[in-house]
């Protein structure tokens, strides 16, 4: 009895102790099978910072998730999306910890920056995103792109857009243009930064920009009976080079604006306070222009002016020393396409020998246009003494504003070359040898040594005048090709002009000077295309020298190396900022399409 006492007491604790055990393994089985309740919190979303966007504008892409408590969020990837462009894969993250009733809550972000490219609706499928080791997906999102004529016909209207308006849709071949960058912008927006296109493609025109110090103002305006802020951002003269129908690519600018609420001075373009950011990429609509050409037949002496000029020739003295130079001005002064004029071409009487002129161009840019001087300097040696004149001629330029020819006629000019009466002359005077027939017996000798003829010393001599007359009388026709050969001269020349030029690349490079440099750069390959085919040697576009290549059998590979060059160098020395420059690199892609041109030119 006692036994079954003792034996009733221990079995008393181990009953409980096998209880615990039995319920805790069914504890810990009903765990195992379940996932716990903070994975079951795990949330996954996707969003837009805007609902209303159209084409051309940034907005954010935003994948978030958030849990009680996150340990390894995985960064994810985007798929390729249709209608918009990713304009990095490096998202940018947030993260955030708070607890609200004693409720703890963690979420980390994404943040993804897109720019619609098509107009249209499109899905946003749902994005992964593995999260402490599990995979989760976000919810699936559909944006609508519109276009600015969708909005129009929709009856409403953009709060902000870029307008290029131009000074004259129907202009004459060399005319001026000016063409301005507007911003339209409601009042209740903010424009923070602008960054203007690196690139504007612009074929078939000169193109120079026109800066003003005083930055970008707004000013109030009323669009169809709406109120807008308008600013100008950028302000250009564009000339046409060429007649016929011309395209002016879009113009994009990237903004920073915010929508605010505006107190005090509204005349300012940066101000106001800041409720909500967005960044926009706004262009312009191309525009298409119908160049009209010069009327025919042009006048001789039609050097190419177009715009409202005055001319003027004059020498610096009427007497001049024989052998010394004799410098002859042309100045062309006022408004219009200063930069595209050509030489006149003139008569000089016999007896001078005409040297390359030299160009000198001064412009002054101003919102109005270009305006400033040509010079050209024509060098003459005279070689002969006595009197002579400098013939009179006609000069022509056309006047837009007029629709017709207008002429100046340049005055003859006299000129007195005189002789140096401090010079030296030597004159020798001529002498006769008196020679008498010789009399009486003649003796003959017979010389055993070799005779004089069949000395190797003696024919040298004889030979040498001529070994240095022959290569002197070629270089003395060749050096008067070249002064009175024009076209020759160019030919023989281009190479070493050419070199000149790439060797101001690196000089203007140095200084930090990219935009002239590129400009440079360009002047040296097309100037040697025009001197080795004696072209104009300005207002000749890429295409048309390209074109004059390929007709002189250039292989394709080097029209294509030679239409990439001058597609970079357009790119970079019209283009509003400096970019991103490899001017060594593009600078020796220059020196070796100028060797291959020399083998088919």
């Amino acid at each position: 009895m006692r036994y079954l006492n003792s034996f009733r007491l221990a079995a008393a604790p181990v009953s409980l102790l096998m209880f615990f055990l039995i319920l805790s393994g069914f504890v810990c089985s009903t765990a195992a099978a379940s996932p716990p309740a903070e994975e079951q919190q795990v949330q996954a979303t996707a969003s837009v910072n805007t609902s209303r966007i159209f084409v051309g504008e940034r907005f954010i892409l935003t994948i978030e998730v958030s849990a009680p408590r996150l340990q390894n969020v995985r960064r994810p990837s985007l798929p390729e999306l249709d209608g918009v462009n990713l304009l990095s894969r490096t998202p940018t993250s947030t993260s955030s910890f708070s607890v609200v009733n004693g409720v703890s809550t963690a979420s980390n972000g994404f943040r993804f920056t897109l720019e619609a490219t098509q107009e249209g609706s499109f899905t946003i499928p749902p994005i992964d995103i593995e999260v402490d080791g599990i995979m989760y997906s976000t919810n699936e999102l559909t944006i609508n792109i519109q276009s600015r004529a969708q909005m129009q016909q929709q009856g409403s209207q953009e709060d902000i857009y870029l307008s290029l308006e131009l000074s004259n849709s129907s202009p004459f071949a060399g005319e001026q243009i000016n063409a301005r960058l507007i911003l339209y912008y409601k009042s209740d927006i903010n424009v923070m930064s602008y960054q203007p296109s690196a690139a504007w493609r612009t074929e078939g025109f000169w193109l120079e920009r026109v800066t003003d110090e005083r930055g970008p103002r707004a000013e109030t305006v009323i669009v169809d009976g709406v109120q807008f802020r308008r600013a100008e951002l950028m302000s250009y003269v564009l000339i046409p080079t060429r007649s016929g129908d011309l395209n002016i690519g879009e113009y994009s600018v990237n903004l920073t604006v915010r929508q605010t609420s505006r107190f005090g001075d509204t005349s300012r373009f940066f101000d106001g306070f800041s409720r909500a950011q967005r960044s926009v990429t706004l262009r312009s609509e191309p525009v298409q222009l119908g160049v009209k050409p010069l009327p025919q037949p042009q006048p001789v002496g039609f050097t190419g002016a177009v715009g409202q000029f005055e001319v003027s020739r004059s020498v610096e003295s009427r007497e001049v020393i024989i052998g010394e130079p004799l410098e002859i001005e042309t100045s062309f002064r006022g408004t219009g396409n200063i930069m595209l004029i050509d030489q006149p071409a003139y008569d000089f009487p016999d007896g001078f020998e005409n040297f390359r002129p030299v160009e000198q161009t001064d412009i002054q840019k101003s919102p109005s246009g270009v305006r400033g001087s040509k010079t050209f300097t024509d060098v003459l040696i005279a070689r002969r003494v006595g009197n002579y004149q400098l013939p009179s001629t006609q000069v022509y330029w056309f006047n837009p504003a007029l629709g017709r020819y207008q002429s100046q006629r340049l005055p003859a000019i006299d000129l007195a070359i005189l002789r140096d009466e401090d010079q030296e002359f030597l004159f020798v005077d001529e002498q006769r040898i008196r020679v008498s027939p010789a009399t009486g017996l003649a003796r003959w000798f017979v010389q055993d040594d070799v005779h004089l003829v069949n000395r190797l010393w003696f024919r040298f001599m004889v030979i040498l005048p001529l070994l240095i007359l022959i290569p002197a009388w070629f270089i003395r026709r060749r050096n008067e090709r070249l002064q009175n050969d024009m076209a020759y001269a160019r030919t023989v020349n281009a190479t070493k002009k050419a070199e000149e030029r790439l060797g101001a690349v690196s000089l203007l490079a140095a200084e930090s000077n990219f935009k002239d440099a590129y400009r440079m750069l360009h002047k040296a390959v097309a100037g040697y295309i025009s001197d080795r085919l004696n072209l104009a040697e300005s207002g000749l576009s890429d295409t048309y020298l390209i074109s004059a290549v390929r007709e002189k059998g250039a292989p394709q590979p080097l029209i294509s190396r030679l239409d990439g060059l001058f597609k970079t160098i357009n790119d970079i020395s019209y283009s509003p900022g400096s970019g991103s420059v490899t001017y060594e690199k593009d600078s020796e892609e220059a020196r070796a399409i100028i060797k291959e041109l020399k083998k088919v030119l």
